[in-house]
């Protein structure tokens, strides 16, 4: 994870993933289902058509038809402005969840999915995801990093 503090307090954050030499398929999957459901959520972020709680509920289904889990907890807000105060964010978890996208804004997305191990356990989980940040323009989330979001693997 990397985070740049800019001016006016706002925040560029990503976040990709890497293997040290060829990765198991368990873990080429999950990443693989992070991007997936990262990229769904993205491409509902529309300005003045959608809020952060419809984007919310959205995600979790989807996730769901992949069999997969979104981890949804207080303290754990996967989609929100970067500004420093109240004022200048959108946030899942207060009044501003409810408000349609507006052109402009600057929104980190990071939703958290579970991928279960039913044949090793019943309580055994794997959460993974992926961190970007966009801003909203007319047309829907222009990406502010530029960095491909594949699973990175390194070879010595």
């Amino acid at each position: 994870l990397f985070e740049v503090p800019g001016p006016g307090h706002q925040v560029i954050a990503f976040e990709r993933h890497y293997s040290i030499g060829e990765p198991s398929k368990g873990y080429r999957e999950s990443v693989e289902n992070a991007i997936r459901v990262h990229e769904y959520a993205v491409s509902l972020m529309k300005p003045d058509d959608i809020s952060l709680a419809q984007i919310a509920v959205k995600t979790r289904k989807y996730a769901n038809t992949l069999g997969l889990e979104l981890r949804e907890s207080l303290g754990w807000n996967w989609m929100h402005g970067m500004g420093a105060f109240f004022y200048d964010q959108y946030s899942l978890e207060d009044y501003t969840e409810d408000l349609p996208l507006q052109e402009g804004i600057m929104l980190h997305c990071h939703p958290l999915i579970y991928r279960t191990f039913p044949d090793l356990g019943p309580n055994v989980r794997e959460g993974i995801h992926l961190v970007n940040t966009y801003r909203i323009g007319p047309d829907g989330a222009e990406d502010l990093v530029g960095m491909p979001k594949d699973l990175i693997v390194l070879y010595a």
